[in-house]
């Protein structure tokens, strides 16, 4: 028989795990965008600069392949994340179905990834924000 109690007196806290834990059980599996930020996270962390979240909107044309996604945080796959800048990503022409997601670098610190699903390795954890059709000059739907 095992017991365990992260963290306990005695026995330092495993923080991913925990937190990944708990995080991803409040949240769900799927994960979430914070509509209404910032969170007390991001207020508190002097690297980010809240005013400039917006829940992870996006700008299309139907005269580009490029969007645009604003600013945001989100918890996703048991992490907290945020960037305070935009990110601009490049759809393929003539084609539908092209997923944006927002999600995380499993190998490295503090690595937000916002992209198709090609920017993500198998262990990198992500949440969809959009999807998009296109045709040659720009986003249709």
């Amino acid at each position: 028989m095992t017991d365990k109690v992260n963290p306990s007196k005695n026995r330092p806290a495993e923080s991913f795990v925990t937190a990944a834990g708990s995080i991803a059980k409040g949240g769900g599996s799927d994960g979430y965008v914070v509509e209404d930020s910032p969170t007390d996270v991001a207020t508190y962390d002097d690297d980010i600069v809240e005013a400039e979240l917006n829940a992870f909107e996006e700008t299309s044309s139907d005269t580009s392949l490029d969007v645009t996604i604003d600013p945001g945080e989100a918890f996703v796959g048991g992490s907290w994340l945020a960037r305070d800048v935009e990110t601009t990503v490049t759809l393929a022409a003539d084609t539908n179905d092209q997923i944006v997601y927002v999600g995380w670098d499993h190998d490295a610190a503090n690595t937000v990834i916002i992209g198709l699903e090609a920017e993500f390795h198998d262990l990198d954890q992500k949440t969809e924000l959009y999807s998009y059709n296109t045709d040659a000059d720009g986003v249709t739907n």
